[in-house]
């Protein structure tokens, strides 16, 4: 079974922005490997410059995976 879930608040460091670096972060966010993890969408994107030297972007991520069960025992 495909599960779709909505991630938020996932921040990332400006210069780190790139798809493997993203993809790692969201698996490290639901504690699953990044293979379990079939797609993402990017639903939201804005950037925290709160702290000038250290400026985030937070994304919000529609997340496809097919692990259903391990994550939901998790939460």
């Amino acid at each position: 079974m495909i599960l779709v879930l909505r991630i938020r608040q996932v921040k990332i460091p400006i210069t780190s922005d790139n798809e493997k670096f993203i993809m790692k972060k969201i698996a490290s966010k639901l504690n699953v490997s990044s293979s379990a993890i079939s797609s993402y969408k990017i639903v939201k994107k804005s950037i925290d410059a709160r702290d000038k030297n250290n400026i985030f972007y937070v994304y919000e991520f529609d997340i496809l995976t097919s692990c259903e069960s391990s994550i939901l025992k998790k939460e």
